[in-house]
């Protein structure tokens, strides 16, 4: 058995999933912060501020065959040790023959390892998910699974704070993933009935004042927040949705920047209500990200089968490249979402991602049935997702909704295609289906 060693500058969640990586194939595996020692092959991980991305290199084969993990940044390195044990080492282990060795190699083994260059960066800069906190059952195993697709942004709404969010959010960046907390702007489960200059003026002040209170201490990335846009008519009581929600978000975002010039304000806003009027929308703030939901079919419908209205979609959606000067960012859909008929608003504080691991079990069980229903339509359709992420602007901020899809317990499918397509949305579609499924870390249902 050939001996391997693992050479590093600090010790880090890449580090720490390498080890468990190699631990799967070799008996043992040295890590050493220093040189090399004789006798041993090496898995070099390092950091280099001066490049994009990641890199991944194999050297040939020979008595001094090495690995060296090279990444941008700690996030970018834990993502290039999650591509190499799922990318990679499927590559090596594939024989290419039925025969002995029967189907795989004895990769790390007396076999040397197939040679393997890659450099990698992502397409879009701000990939993620969304979702409603509680749907977070295991929010340590949801985070690492996140990284482990290369997701960086995670959308958490609720209807009350966590209690434990400030550790969801240290846990978080140990891994890159940004956290943004929901956070309703005159958003609720009834609408109003009218949308005056002194209803506006009455709620921008009491979300100045509920965000000093509750978020303004808090170490979370930035604010993700909806208002009443999600409706199916233009207007409330006569006024123009489109104007008067402008006018609510501008007031607003001016006296939070004032205090706090540096905080992310992202904007969930809803298309039915206000896409004939995007002359009004174009005059939010530009520091504020416009982040669009429902825009049309798929991917932004809930349903991955409802694409008979792409091309108007993929229309509309270049309209919102830069409307206001500022970010785009959109949420996708066509995963998982709530129950609604299930559904119960929680009626006060509450603990986030701490659910007993029998429980978690159980209902991804419940779930299967589902998710392969979903995998099987996005496999059919995957080109129309690739199709509307292509054209984003780089600097885009974009998540997916994965409403209790049990996402800690296994990585499904559909979630693992949209992160890979996030990432580089210019392959040819059929070999990120086939990378994607033969990933060992995604559950193919």
């Amino acid at each position: 058995m050939e001996k391997w060693m693992i050479v590093y500058n600090e010790p880090s969640a890449a580090l720490e999933k390498l080890a468990a990586v190699l631990a799967d194939y070799v008996p043992y595996v040295v890590l050493c912060d220093t040189a090399p020692r004789e006798g041993f092959h090496t898995v070099t991980l390092q950091i280099d501020p001066a490049m994009k991305g990641f890199s991944i290199d194999v050297t040939d084969p020979g008595a001094d065959q090495s690995i060296r993990i090279t990444a941008a940044d700690s996030a970018n390195l834990y993502y290039a040790v999650s591509d190499f044990a799922n990318i990679y080492i499927p590559y090596a282990r594939a024989a290419g023959r039925h025969m002995s060795p029967y189907y795989f190699c004895n990769v790390f083994g007396a076999d040397p390892l197939k040679p393997y260059h890659v450099h990698t960066e992502p397409r879009i800069a701000h990939r993620g998910l969304w979702l409603w906190g509680y749907t977070i059952y295991d929010y340590r195993r949801f985070i690492e699974n996140m990284a482990g697709q290369k997701l960086n942004t995670l959308v958490i709404w609720n209807d009350h704070l966590p209690v434990n969010i400030a550790d969801v959010t240290a846990y978080g960046r140990k891994y890159g993933v940004r956290t943004y907390l929901g956070f309703a702007w005159g958003w609720d489960t009834t609408q109003p009935e009218s949308i005056s200059d002194k209803y506006l003026t009455e709620l921008s002040d009491s979300i100045v004042s509920e965000y000093e209170t509750k978020y303004a201490s808090l170490d979370c990335d930035g604010i993700y927040f909806q208002s009443f846009t999600e409706l199916g008519r233009d207007s409330i009581g006569g006024r123009l949705v489109a104007e008067a929600v402008v006018s609510l978000i501008n007031r607003t975002s001016a006296a939070l920047f004032e205090k706090h010039p540096d905080l992310k304000l992202l904007f969930g806003l809803h298309a039915t209500s206000v896409r004939t009027h995007l002359d009004k929308i174009a005059k939010t703030d530009s520091r504020v990200a416009i982040v669009w939901e429902d825009c049309g079919a798929f991917p932004y419908a809930y349903l991955p089968e409802q694409t008979e209205e792409f091309e108007e979609t993929l229309g509309f959606q270049e309209k919102l490249f830069g409307l206001n000067g500022g970010s785009f960012g959109a949420v996708l859909k066509g995963v998982t979402c709530l129950n609604w008929e299930t559904f119960r608003h929680l009626g006060g504080p509450y603990v986030i991602g701490r659910a007993d691991r029998d429980y978690i079990r159980r209902r991804a069980g419940e779930k299967r049935d589902i998710l392969r229903y979903l995998q099987a339509l996005w496999i059919k359709n995957a080109r129309y997702a690739r199709d509307m992420i292509a054209p984003m602007p780089s600097d885009s901020i974009v998540t997916c909704l994965v409403e209790d899809g049990m996402f800690e317990e296994y990585v499904n499918y559909p979630t693992a295609l949209y992160a890979a397509l996030l990432w580089d949305p210019d392959r040819p579609v059929d070999d990120v289906l086939a990378e994607t499924a033969a990933r060992p870390d995604v559950d193919f249902v």
